[in-house]
């Protein structure tokens, strides 16, 4: 006997579920939790790791390089301009934080679901 598929809405709901640990409200925007594995062989987003969001960056920790091309990439990827991005933690490790301004945790989440692997 086969199980039916769940209804999209929910199955869908699901990945943004799981954003909701890595996100939190800032007056100016939404707080962003990542970790950020540099040198990758692709830009991806990765998977959640408790609280955070894994995100893999092909450029190399050497005078910014990963830093800035994270930044392009999740521009990219929220459909924002680079601008409303900007690092306030973590310049120097893995562990970030990145304001993301003008959009609700709610929205982020939206955009970044279809980009989080199962």
């Amino acid at each position: 006997m086969r199980r039916a598929k769940a209804p999209p809405s929910v199955a869908d709901d699901e990945p943004r579920a799981r954003l909701t640990r890595v996100t939190a409200t800032h007056p100016n925007g939404t707080l962003l939790a990542l970790i950020v594995a540099p040198r990758s062989s692709v830009n991806a987003i990765d998977r959640i790791e408790g609280d955070v969001l894994r995100v893999r960056i092909a450029a190399p920790p050497v005078d910014g390089a990963a830093n800035a091309a994270l930044l392009r990439y999740l521009a990219t990827t929220l459909s924002v301009p680079r601008s409303s991005l900007r690092l306030i933690a973590g310049h120097g490790g893995r562990r970030k934080r990145l304001l993301i301004a003008d959009l609700t945790p709610d929205e982020v989440c939206r955009r970044l679901a279809p980009h989080l692997r199962p």
